[in-house]
């Protein structure tokens, strides 16, 4: 007998056998998963497919284990009274199936295995189902099922022993086709750690020299326990959470060994709530950051996925504070902290990275959170060297109050790092003393680019400071098309609307205005734009300034425009709304003092409210041009003859798109202007959108 004519019989027979006992008992159920082996850590996409069925209810029947080809279905039925350790239809609604097992309960020691719904069919009415599966005390969201073994799934299926009878279901049939898609590494059912390698169950082992390359998962806050406990090599037992999956062992990595994640990537599945509640007065779990210093620190990359982290809290009085501690050639990105505090007395504190060393940042965002420390202490990052950060269409909203270098992005960049920031809004509070500032605070040997940012945040500091940023030098600025928005309040010296000191290196400002008031006392370098800018090459155009200068005692060297400079600087086609109140003969409508170099004005005018000239302090510029403008918008020169090419209009508006015809060439894309009609900067020309 050949064996296909064995296998056919033995297929009869099965099928004979099947009716019989569905005649007898009702409808029974059986279960499936094809008994596989494993490589951890790799993504799998083979075509294991399983068929749940909504039918009638099952009779009294028993455990059947089968492994299934590729591509095979088999049939579970719905059994409204199940046996104990069983898995049924629990419960149905128009657009909803509940599946439950109570043997599929998540086991940390064996590992964890996703499937993901392909289709959802309701053959009665064609409609889409939504699935959501109950595996014991943990809910598994739509489209994935959580096992308990990464090779042979049981099923046992349900009884009605009361009646004894199937009973019949008046909902149709409906399918559900899951289809195996991976097996994940989520690092809360890590069971153990050598110096060998990490234990998902004693079956599934990752090799310590195989952990670069290899993808690991965070599913909820104790994942990000087990991550901060295997990185810092620390106790995660004490923060006031409850560990859930791993009663022997725990998070305690304190003898270690510490592990890196070297060259490993870190993925979240999901949002994590880190279980403290909206009102962050009374946090109370503590988060142990991920990475201490530069021998524990964190080495892979951290993929948010998009998600987003709440409630985080850090209290600590050592420095790297924050969702990471220490990162070393690390990657973060594209992750969300929201409503978070962190908290430190002492240096390197961010609400995503305290002190990232060689490491890049991609659309990392901070949304309510607060926090503070002492030095070096900003929204994402606390300090930064070699640092490079990227983030594009956000909005971050900080509360932060620090002593130096604090800012609502990075609190210092040391040295060597890029920083690009696009299509940005920024808002909250800042708090602190000196280099303070909306972006970075204090930064050196750094190349900085910022493109439509709006800086809405309100700045209270001592000295060096700045809407975006507070002190820069040795290194490239660039910004564009951006504003500061927010007030500034300051006690001494060095303060603009976008940047308070600037010494040594390039810096080019266009299309940007600032609106927000900058008072100050007994302070000197007080700049609408910047405040204080020293040997360096320094270009300002196509800007305006609407923010009064107001001081409560007395300024000095205080300009509309730029308060001090000495250096190669430029200021053209820009204008100044505010007033100032220092009274002193340094303060200047577009400059307050040029003490040095060369100075170039050249279409700039000033509201003509106050007796004071364009140029506080210095020399006159035998080949700029400049004046006052009325309240009609009228210009008066003070110096210079109008070049040909911009016509014989004394009009503002038309003086400034005249000079940008005449430039466009030289200069690229500058804004427009045009009458301010909705009357948001009092009448006064406003920029024309592209």
């Amino acid at each position: 007998m050949t064996q296909a004519k064995k296998k056919i019989i033995l297929l009869t027979t099965g099928l004979i056998l099947t009716i019989c006992l569905m005649a007898f008992f009702g409808v029974y159920a059986l279960t499936i998963l094809k008994n596989s082996t494993f490589n951890v850590g790799v993504k799998y996409e083979p075509e294991y497919l399983v068929k749940v069925e909504m039918g009638i209810d099952g009779a009294n029947g028993g455990t059947v284990n089968q492994n299934i080809e590729e591509n095979e279905y088999v049939e579970i039925f719905n059994s409204l009274n199940p046996v104990s350790n069983g898995m049924y239809i629990q419960s149905m609604s128009n657009d909803t199936i509940h599946i439950n097992s109570q043997t599929l309960t998540p086991i940390g020691e064996n590992g964890e295995v996703h499937f993901k719904i392909t289709s959802l069919e309701n053959e009665t009415s064609g409609k889409d189902l939504k699935c959501v599966i109950d595996c014991g005390s943990s809910t598994v969201d739509s489209g994935k099922l959580v096992i308990n073994t990464p090779t042979i799934l049981t099923i046992a299926t349900g009884i009605n022993a009361t009646s004894g009878t199937p009973t019949s279901s008046s909902l149709g049939m409906i399918k559900i086709n899951l289809k195996f898609s991976e097996f994940l590494l989520d690092l809360k059912y890590l069971s153990k750690h050598d110096k060998t390698g990490l234990y998902f169950g004693e079956a599934s082992k990752i090799e310590t020299n195989s952990i670069p390359g290899t993808t690991f998962y965070v599913s909820d806050i104790d994942g990000l326990l087990k991550l901060s406990a295997l990185v810092g090599q620390v106790n995660t037992t004490t923060t006031g959470y409850d560990s859930k999956y791993d009663s022997n062992y725990g998070y305690n990595n304190s003898e270690g060994p510490a592990v890196p994640f070297s060259e490993a990537t870190i993925q979240m599945l999901n949002n994590i709530d880190c279980e403290n509640g909206d009102d962050k007065n009374n946090f109370s779990k503590k988060f142990i950051p991920i990475g201490n210093s530069s021998t524990n620190s964190f080495q892979g990359t951290f993929d948010g996925n998009d998600k987003t982290i709440t409630g985080l809290y850090v209290n600590q009085s050592t420095i790297n504070a924050g969702l990471f501690g220490y990162i070393l050639n690390a990657e973060i990105k594209n992750l969300t902290m929201q409503n978070c505090k962190v908290v430190s007395t002492d240096y390197y504190v961010g609400n995503v990275v305290g002190y990232a060393n060689s490491s890049f940042l991609f659309n990392c965002i901070v949304e309510d959170a607060e926090i503070s420390g002492d030095c070096y202490v900003g929204g994402i990052v606390g300090c930064g060297y070699e640092m490079e950060i990227e983030i594009v269409n956000k909005t971050n909203k900080v509360y932060i109050n620090g002593t130096n270098y604090v800012a609502g992005f990075v609190g210092g960049c040391e040295y060597f790092c890029t920083i690009t920031i696009g299509n940005v809004d920024n808002l909250g509070n800042i708090f602190g003393n000196s280099y303070i500032a909306g972006i970075v605070g204090w930064c050196d040997k750094t190349s900085i680019s910022v493109d439509n940012f709006v800086n809405s945040v309100d700045i209270n500091g001592f000295s060096y400071v700045g809407g975006l940023f507070g002190y820069c030098q040795n290194m490239n600025v660039n910004v564009f098309n951006s504003s500061n928005i927010g007030n500034i309040s300051i006690e001494n010296n060095y303060v603009g609307g976008i940047i308070g000191y600037r010494y040594m290196g390039t810096t080019l400002i266009t299309n940007c205005y600032i609106n927000g008031e900058i008072t100050f006392s007994y302070s000197k370098y007080v700049g609408g734009v910047i405040g204080f800018t020293s040997n360096s090459e320094t270009t300002i155009i196509n800007c305006y300034n609407c923010s009064n200068l107001l001081s409560s005692d007395a300024g000095e060297y205080v300009g509309g425009i730029v308060g001090h400079s000495s250096g190669t600087v430029t200021v053209a086609n820009c204008y100044n709304l505010g007033e100032t109140n220092s009274g002193r003969e340094s303060d200047g409508g577009i400059v307050g003092v040029i003490y040095s170099g060369s100075f170039g004005i050249y279409n700039c005018y000033y509201l003509n409210t106050q007796s004071f000239s364009p140029i506080g302090m210095g020399s006159s510029l035998s080949d700029s041009y400049f004046g006052v403008f009325d309240k009609n918008q009228t210009i008066s020169l003070k110096q210079g003859v109008l070049p040909v090419e911009l016509g014989s209009s004394l009009n503002l508006i038309n003086l400034l798109n005249a000079w940008i015809e005449d430039k466009k060439e030289i200069y690229g894309n500058l804004k427009n202007w045009k009458q301010d009609e909705n009357n948001v900067n009092n009448g006064y020309p406003v920029f024309m959108e592209n």
